[in-house]
């Protein structure tokens, strides 16, 4: 999750700027707990994905393939492009 293990004004300033029109954030729940989320952008022909992640026991599920997926069939885009930073990459 490209905001890594953030304060709580961090989490509410990301989930602010999907309140923008063209931000979508998509959950995947098991009952009612939240397992897995991408969040994205949509730019005509293009989905910019700015944000996903799975909780650590629910990874190697097929989870973010299945995010990935659902955002390929219900948004169709031309192209994705994954965004990340320094962060992410730890």
């Amino acid at each position: 999750f490209a905001i890594g293990y953030p304060a709580d004004d961090k989490v509410l300033q990301v989930l602010k700027s999907y309140q923008r029109v063209n931000q979508h954030l998509i959950g995947v729940f098991n009952h009612e707990q939240l397992i897995g989320m991408v969040g994205f952008e949509k730019v005509t022909e293009q989905i910019i994905i700015r944000h996903i992640a799975v909780l650590p026991d629910c990874r190697n599920q097929g989870i973010g393939k299945a995010l990935i997926g659902f955002v390929i069939k219900e948004f169709t885009p031309q192209q994705i492009i994954a965004e990340t930073d320094e962060e992410a990459l730890r």
